[in-house]
């Protein structure tokens, strides 16, 4: 399938929301993902083909004054092309909307953090929550969703080595955290869901999934050494 009418296809499909949402939430939704969307582009995919359309033009230039050395360079741009390639389609990936097909909680972590290890070097790690966590099929999708997208910006933002996925059971709710070894945020402490908010901290696209599920969100940022990002859903 070529790979940008695919792209577009799933675009489109990412900025559609369900009709749950008010008017307000779904225009402030599809705005933080049409800025999510964008930022992922800038600093993926079109990065990778801006560096490929300048070296093939530095190749053609070389072509005329030393060919030995121009196709030892379309040799490597070759592999280059490789990357874009693997990299669009990571993009794509994460523009689909995750496949729910349980909703219980624990599988359904455990198969979205087994798919972000296969597509990262990173050492993954996911602590289960030892019993049971079922609940409706729109919040499962929310979560999973909400999980992914942190998981990619450890990947993408975090520069971190390590990442540990756990869920948990409490009184009458569950928690998932995501944490990370990386460089942290822009701040140092613990912030929830309505400070993030009043200074505009933290993915908004993450935020507002965090609402539609009415869960609670809190940030914790130890710059130079991680963050922790842990949501709370009602059972």
């Amino acid at each position: 399938m070529p790979v940008l009418p695919c792209l577009w296809r799933r675009l489109r499909a990412a900025l559609h929301l369900g009709g749950s949402a008010t008017g307000r939430e779904a225009d402030e939704a599809r705005a933080a993902e049409r800025e999510r969307i964008a930022a992922d582009l800038h600093d993926g995919p079109l990065q990778c083909v801006i560096a490929l359309q300048l070296r093939l033009a530095a190749a053609k230039t070389l072509c005329e004054r030393d060919p030995a050395a121009a196709l030892k360079e379309l040799g490597e741009l070759a592999d280059l092309a490789t990357e874009v390639v693997a990299e669009l389609r990571s993009f794509l990936r994460t523009m689909q909307p995750p496949a729910v097909e349980t909703t219980e909680l624990g599988a359904l972590a455990q198969r979205l953090v087994e798919v972000f290890a296969a597509d990262t070097d990173l050492e993954v790690r996911f602590e289960p929550p030892g019993v049971p966590l079922s609940t409706t099929p729109e919040t499962c999708l929310g979560i999973a969703q909400i999980l992914r997208e942190a998981l990619t910006n450890v990947r993408k933002h975090a520069r971190a080595g390590r990442v540990e996925v756990v869920l948990a059971k409490l009184a009458d709710s569950a928690e998932i955290s995501v944490e990370d070894n990386g460089v942290g945020f822009p701040f140092s402490g613990t912030m929830t869901l309505e400070e993030l908010d009043r200074q505009d901290l933290g993915p908004r696209s993450i935020r507002q999934r965090v609402r539609s599920v009415r869960g609670e969100l809190t940030l914790e940022s130890r710059p130079g050494q991680g963050s922790r990002l842990a949501i709370r859903i009602p059972l």
